[in-house]
C-alpha cells in the first residue's frame, strides 16, 4: 500500500492511516469527542478571523500592488491558493473591527 507516496516499509510501523482502524484503536467518551470537536471548531474559528484582520489590512495597504496582479483575491489565489470566488476581498464581510481612515 502507498501513503503519500510512501510505501508501508518506509512509513512508521504500526501507524495506519486509515479512519476505521484510528477509530478501533481509540474509542473516547462521546463527550470527550464533542469536547474536542468543539475546542478546534473554536480554534478554526479564531484562526479565520485573524485571517481576515491580515487580510483586511493587507488589502486597505495595497500590499499585493505591484506584482503584476489585479487585485489582492487574484495575490491570495496565487500565494495561498484561495479559490478566486471563495476571497474574502470579493465580499464586504470583513470582521468588525471598525473602519481606519
Amino acid at each position: 500500500m502507498v501513503f503519500l507516496g510512501l510505501t508501508e516499509d518506509k512509513r512508521t510501523p504500526g501507524l495506519d492511516p486509515s479512519p476505521a482502524t484510528a477509530l478501533q484503536a481509540l474509542p473516547r467518551d462521546l463527550a470527550v469527542l464533542a469536547d474536542e470537536i468543539t475546542e478546534l471548531a473554536a480554534h478554526l474559528n479564531a484562526a479565520t478571523y485573524r485571517l481576515l484582520t491580515l487580510i483586511r489590512e493587507f488589502e486597505e495597504r495595497s500590499g499585493w500592488n505591484g506584482a503584476g496582479l489585479k487585485s489582492c483575491a487574484h495575490w491570495l489565489n496565487w500565494q495561498c491558493g484561495i479559490n478566486l470566488g471563495a476571497t474574502p476581498c470579493r465580499c464586504a464581510s470583513y470582521p468588525p473591527l471598525g473602519r481606519r481612515r
